[in-house]
């Protein structure tokens, strides 16, 4: 299993959010849409719908 210095928030109709937990622990930037964490946005969303 992968471990990750991240967080997401997964909500309907609500923007997800995305935050490098170790780069920003107070959750400042919202890097949802930034490609390079694409991989991690993937395994944490296949994750909460297991």
């Amino acid at each position: 299993m992968k471990r990750y210095d991240s967080k997401t928030k997964y909500c309907f109709f609500i923007k997800d959010e995305l935050y490098d937990l170790k780069e920003d622990p107070f959750e400042l930037e919202n890097i949802v849409d930034n490609q390079n964490y694409n991989e991690v946005l993937i395994d944490m969303k296949n994750r909460l719908e297991k």
